[in-house]
């Protein structure tokens, strides 16, 4: 039996053990699913704070120009991205 051959016919009972394991929903959630809002706001925070010191560093794109905005924007797609 060449290599080939064996790989052939590994392929799919491998299938068969990955698939179910790729669908099947988590045990449980974690925290940031318990608490998108606050994970929201841990996101937005962490954003603000990168881009306040991208701007004290000479930063010249849009997120050292406009951090607060760059903080909403994380927090609500981070909140967003959670909730799904």
């Amino acid at each position: 039996m060449t290599t080939l051959t064996r790989t052939a016919a590994l392929l799919p009972a491998i299938a068969a053990l990955a698939v179910p394991a790729l669908f099947a929903a988590p045990a449980q959630a974690g925290v940031l699913h318990k608490h998108p809002t606050a994970a929201g706001v841990g996101a937005g925070m962490a954003a603000h704070h990168m881009a306040k010191n991208s701007a004290a560093k000479g930063g010249h794109g849009m997120m050292a120009r406009h951090p607060k905005a760059t903080g909403v924007a994380a927090g609500m797609t981070a909140h967003h991205m959670l909730k799904k």
